[in-house]
């Protein structure tokens, strides 16, 4: 994964339909888990992030390896799953262009044969 993602933001309604079509989502749906850093600005970002996604009910998409994945707060969790005591979170789910779950490749297949052929 690459160290900065560039993101779009776009409606939750454009998205949240047709990934989670007929269940709520728990933290069993979770692929990432994002958090804020150690740095002061770090968490003043994160948390102005955080609070635009959950004020405006957005969301944030990038592609990874042309694997979607899509970025929320976690108030659009099912709150039994992940308890009420837990501060707000940026969590993010991959998805195939279908709009089924999934996880992004990690090595395509060139990549494979080539760290074959290095270790030989």
């Amino acid at each position: 994964m690459p160290n900065v993602l560039r993101c779009m933001l776009l409606p939750c309604c454009d998205c949240w339909a047709e990934i989670f079509q007929n269940y709520s989502p728990t933290v069993n749906d979770m692929a990432l888990f994002f958090s804020p850093g150690d740095f002061e600005r770090s968490k003043q970002q994160y948390f102005s992030l955080l609070e635009l996604l959950e004020t405006r009910d957005m969301a944030l998409r990038t592609n990874i390896n042309g694997v979607s994945l899509l970025i929320f707060s976690s108030k659009r969790l099912d709150k039994d799953s992940y308890g009420s005591d837990v501060e707000s979170f940026l969590w993010g789910a991959y998805y195939p262009a279908k709009g089924r779950l999934a996880a992004p490749p990690l090595l395509n297949y060139d990549s494979q044969a080539n760290a074959a052929n290095v270790e030989q």
